[in-house]
């Protein structure tokens, strides 16, 4: 009987044990141990390539698979879920759990516990079916990150989990309108995610996957500059991406960036030497495969494979020092929401702006600022023809922030609303530092109600996409914009307050050393006292002769103090401490002071790649201040293009634009600064770090696009 009572309690101890080992998710927690895992990048194609890099794969037994986006190309056929059993069920089912398919390769996942984790490329939006503009069909098919392990971000598109030593981060890098609801620029809240979730990682690594490659070599899509994140400051260790099929290493900002899109798709080609992007150290596009990536506790070895001879290594790269934990930043400070004191009409539309009471918008009240039709265009865009949409401005809003403040970001408050729904009307926004010789890109509210309702645009970590500092915000300096558009243009807005709040940091301060005399007092200061001492004192007494004593002690003393001070006091004073018998006081002052010699910190494009206009622009920003330029200051350096020459300077301050004719045929251009630029700062400093070849380069295509849709597929030409 007491043995039948223990074998049950041990039997009842096991189950336990078993359904605690068996059912407890993994939760986002550092896990220490040796991991394997592959990484492969726009593979969906169902075809010889794809099953070639799936058969690599399977042979290195990996504990789990990452995918860097485009997992179902229109060419893998199928319908609804059966597109994903076809690209994706059919040569990773050993790695699959509990998938949704209708399909036949993979009817059921073969793993226990999830194995395969993709992210989101354009051709999972655009091939394979969307409802409301998200990827329904990827999100119906995955369950991501799948039982048993736990994501912080709750939905499927951009997601995190554990896994060994790896704390990985996926997100959602496809940009088209509505595609993201949490957006994916560096001040979206998706970002704010991944900031947030990677100073709060715990884990040895922390790897991030970006489908859209914020770095490229490639010729087709390149770098993709607004998936350009501080990922190194925000305590990555390294950065995964597919989209531009062809493999790449590319070392940037302390961290290492991969491009990975060989996973089965045809191979794309590299742009000519000279243009490879800054830090790029590895290049392959010779044939489709993909990464072996193996963590442990002390080391990320990264390996790409090809699938010739079943694989073969190409490249191997190491890292043995895991990720700085995120340096604090300085408390964030607001100036609360700032009331405008002016107001114009801009030209356009109707030409009349918020013609009744404009002054309503100067504050939370009940006159509202009204503009009666929104012009003579019917477009819903902030963008496009804007010569037929009402536009006004509003200034003077009194900030008060402190000289050398870091600005953090702006955001724009309208209490707003319109007459109807009908049209889609939206109201549009766009600031400027520099009293409107350059303007941001405009951002829009929703689709305005009938009642007043607040809409919020930017936010506490948004720039804009422009730089700004404190002498930004001054009356004679910061402009902002309303453009009201609506299909019908019959459509009335209304707005009761336009407001402002801007937050920053203060300067952190640097101790300066005071400025101050020093006496050196020695430890002792000598008297010299000289006291001759014969040696004898003679005494020559005779014989019954009186005694005369001949004494002779002369001392003489002398004193020798001397206490010169010299005390000349410029700053800085460097003072130098001695035990001489005297007290000086030592200065030494520079003869020189460095000179602040401005150099050129980045050029960007400012249009949107690949281009086909005749004209485009590059944002230039500068260290400081700078004065002279004009076109004689820049030269282009480009491939294919005939023709293209640099037709305009407009700006002030660090940030100007330059405007560059893009001439004919197709190719590269990118704006240089040569040697013989005469462009100085306001002191006549020139500039230094020339020629400067580092900028952005725009890839040029203005041969036309079609698109032919068959059932096999896509076809380009």
């Amino acid at each position: 009987m007491k043995r039948l009572g223990f074998a049950f309690a041990f039997a009842t101890i096991l189950f336990v044990v078993f359904f605690i080992s068996t059912n407890t998710p993994r939760l986002v927690e550092p896990q220490s141990s040796v991991i394997t895992f592959a990484a492969i990048g726009d593979y969906g194609v169902n075809n010889s390539s794809e099953a070639a890099v799936a058969n690599m794969v399977a042979g290195w037994n990996p504990e789990l698979v990452i995918t860097l986006g485009d997992n179902y190309y229109i060419e893998a056929l199928g319908e609804g879920s059966q597109e994903y059993d076809m690209a994706v069920g059919k040569y990773y089912c050993a790695f699959l759990k509990d998938i949704t398919t209708a399909g036949t390769f993979c009817p059921v996942g073969q793993a226990s516990v999830n194995r395969f984790f993709p992210a989101l490329g354009d051709h999972d939006y655009d091939d394979a079916g969307t409802t409301n503009g998200l990827p329904t069909t990827y999100t119906d098919y995955f369950n991501l990150p799948g039982g048993g392990y736990t994501s912080s971000s709750n939905n499927e598109r951009y997601y995190d989990f554990v896994s060994g030593p790896v704390h990985f981060f996926v997100l959602n890098s496809y940009d088209a309108v509505g595609a993201e609801p949490d957006g994916n620029d560096s001040a979206s809240v998706q970002a704010q995610w991944l900031q947030t979730q990677l100073a709060a990682s715990t884990s040895i690594w922390n790897l991030v996957v970006v489908p859209d490659p914020p770095y490229s070599s490639g010729i087709v899509h390149g770098s993709t500059t607004r998936m350009q994140w501080p990922f190194a400051q925000w305590g990555a260790d390294a950065v995964l991406s597919g989209n531009e099929h062809l493999y790449e290493r590319i070392l940037k900002d302390g961290i290492v960036y991969f491009v990975n899109g060989l996973g089965g798709a045809s191979t794309y080609p590299f742009v000519e030497p000279p243009l490879y992007v800054v830090g790029s150290e590895f290049r392959y596009n010779a044939d489709r495969g993909a990464q072996r990536i193996t963590a442990s506790d002390t080391a990320l070895t990264f390996e790409f494979y090809s699938i010739g001879n079943g694989g073969t290594l190409q490249d191997t790269y190491t890292l043995t020092t895991p990720h700085n934990t995120a340096t604090p930043a300085p408390p964030t400070i607001t100036t609360g929401w700032n009331n405008p004191g002016e107001q114009t009409t801009t030209s356009g539309g109707d030409g009349n702006g918020f013609e009744i009471d404009p002054v309503g918008a100067f504050s939370d009240g009940d006159v509202f600022a009204i503009d009666v039709d929104s012009g003579t265009s019917a477009t819903t865009s902030c963008n496009t023809d804007t010569s037929g949409k009402d536009t006004h401005r509003y200034f003077n809003y009194n900030f008060s922030i402190p000289t050398g403040a870091t600005i953090k970001g702006i955001q724009v408050r309208l209490d707003a609303m319109a007459d109807s729904a009908v049209g889609d009307p939206k109201m549009c926004v766009s600031i400027s530092p520099n009293n409107g010789q350059l303007y941001s890109a405009w951002k829009n509210t929703p689709t305005l109600g009938t009642s007043e309702t607040t809409y919020l645009v930017g936010s506490a970590i948004n720039l804009w996409g422009l730089s700004w500092s404190a002498d930004s915000f001054t009356n004679n300096n910061f402009r902002l914009r309303i453009r009201n558009v609506s299909s019908n243009t019959e459509s009335d807005f209304s707005l009761d307050w336009v407001s402002v709040n801007v937050s920053y940091s203060n300067a952190t301060a640097t101790p300066v050393p005071p400025t101050s005399t020093y006496t050196l007092t020695p430890s002792n200061t000598p008297t010299i006292t000289l006291t001759p001492t014969p040696t004898s004192t003679p005494t020559d007494t005779p014989t019954n002769t009186p005694t005369p004593t001949d004494t002779s002690t002369p001392t003489p003393t002398f004193t020798f103090t001397p206490t010169p001070t010299y005390t000349f006091t410029p700053s800085p004073t460097f003072t130098f401490t001695s035990t001489s018998t005297s007290t000086s006081t030592f200065t030494f002052t520079p003869t020189s002071t460095p000179i602040d010699y401005p150099i050129i910190r980045n050029s960007t494009r400012a249009n949107t790649n690949p281009a086909s206009a005749r004209s485009l622009n590059f944002n230039l920003t500068f260290s400081k201040p700078v004065i002279n330029l004009d076109t004689n200051d820049f030269t282009l350096a480009s491939t294919g293009v005939t023709g293209a020459s640099v037709s305009g300077v407009s700006g002030s301050g660090d940030t100007y634009v330059v405007t560059v004719n893009t001439g004919s045929g197709n190719g590269t251009i990118r704006l240089d600064v040569p040697n013989t630029a005469t462009i100085t700062d306001l002191a006549g400093n020139p500039l230094s770090g020339l020629p400067y070849i580092n900028g952005e380069t725009y890839d040029i295509n203005k041969t036309i696009t079609r698109h032919i849709h068959c059932r096999a597929g896509w076809m380009d030409s």
